[in-house]
């Protein structure tokens, strides 16, 4: 729903013009007897010599739905109602709706009151704006964008900036953008386009022909605020837009160098490899066989068994590197597993010392499940 509010200085030429024929009007609320321009006129004018001190009596606001979106009569007669109430318009004063064909209505009222007061207003284009978003919501219409709302990025202009848009648009003319609004166009395309820095946005910015000077305080250089120029009009970024200011530029800056910087990151990429016993189980057990220790130096005793070879911390793979590190826990246990494998043993001996290995390992694993069970979370134990 949009709407449009002015102020005039005569009743009857608003009503010839409500009241036409040709526009299938009708009166469709109010608090007059009358049911033409002249009697209606009349009414007016009797409230009117209460307050001749009144210059521009008349009150005119004008409510549009949406293409293809219309309400019956009684619902407008509550969005007006509601409308009033929002823009403190008490009932205690001369008003009329008329509704036109194409989704549309009239509200004439005299600010004027039975009492004599007056019905002053500020802003009230702004606020007619504010109450046909609210009206919007609590009767279910389509919500369409307001000029005023919680969007610090909202570039602020002047009820009458607005009333000049208003009366272009009205005459079928291009309006004309106000200097702020243009301004702040270009920051957030400025914004987009750069790599989150401020000298980079500084750079894009001017090349829209916007002038950026930085506020600071002369005794500690302190920057305190940021002015933009476009055309000769200069005005300081929080006048443009509470986005604009200096300390929201820089928070506006940091979320895009995030973004670029994330844009920019390659993401990596993660191979899926065998599991460690899977590559283990395709890799040939090639285990290191030392000399033999006894206690009487690098030879077993006479008629004993010898001592088993130190185990390698790590076997060889295929492709030359080293697998994982053997834990101590099978350490202990091959410690008392017999090799019989010594230094220039044959691929026999390789092979036995390979299966004690084996057996070990197997040992190891049995007792670790009994202890933590199947599955149990814990180191991989294995070559």
């Amino acid at each position: 729903m949009k709407g449009k509010i002015v102020r005039g200085k005569g009743f009857r030429g608003c009503l010839n013009y409500l009241l036409a024929q040709h526009k299938g009007a009708k009166i469709i609320g109010g608090n007059m007897t009358g049911r033409d321009p002249k009697s209606l006129a009349k009414e007016f004018a009797a409230v009117r010599k209460l307050r001749p001190d009144c210059k521009k009596p008349v009150l005119h606001i004008a409510l549009r739905m949406p293409v293809g979106e219309d309400v019956s009569a009684e619902t407008w007669l509550k969005i007006i109602l509601r409308l009033m109430k929002l823009m403190g318009l008490s009932p205690g004063r001369p008003w009329l709706l008329v509704k036109h064909p194409d989704q549309h209505v009239h509200l004439l009222l005299s600010r004027i009151g039975f009492g004599g007061d007056i019905w002053l207003g500020r802003w009230e284009a702004l606020k007619l704006i504010e109450a046909t978003q609210i009206i919007e919501k609590e009767f279910g219409l389509t919500v369409t964008p307001g000029l005023k709302g919680k969007d610090r990025k909202q570039v602020r202009i002047t009820s009458g900036q607005i009333k000049k848009i208003s009366r272009e648009l009205d005459r079928g003319q291009e309006p004309e953008i106000p200097a702020k609004v243009a301004i702040a166009e270009r920051i957030q395309q400025a914004i987009d386009q750069s790599n989150g820095t401020f000298d980079d946005f500084k750079e894009r910015l001017e090349k829209l022909g916007v002038a950026v000077k930085l506020n600071s305080a002369k005794t500690t250089s302190h920057i305190s605020g940021i002015t933009f120029e476009l055309g000769g009009v200069a005005m300081k970024g929080s006048k443009v837009a509470r986005a604009y200011s200096w300390q929201g530029l820089n928070e506006l800056l940091a979320e895009r160098k995030t973004a670029y910087e994330n844009r920019r990151t390659p993401q990596p990429t993660v191979e899926l490899g065998p599991k460690p016993n899977e590559r283990r189980a395709t890799q040939p057990i090639t285990p290191r066989v030392g000399p033999e220790l006894g206690s009487t130096g690098n030879r077993s005793p006479k008629g004993g068994n010898p001592t088993p070879s130190p185990v390698p911390s790590a076997v060889p793979g295929i492709d030359g590197g080293a697998a994982d590190a053997v834990p101590d826990v099978l350490l202990s246990l091959l410690a008392g597993a017999p090799v019989t494998a010594g230094v220039g043993a044959g691929t026999g001996s390789i092979i036995s010392a390979a299966r004690a290995v084996g057996t070990a390992r197997r040992r190891a694993l049995k007792n670790i499940e009994e202890d933590d069970g199947p599955g149990a979370d814990g180191p991989t134990i294995g070559f």
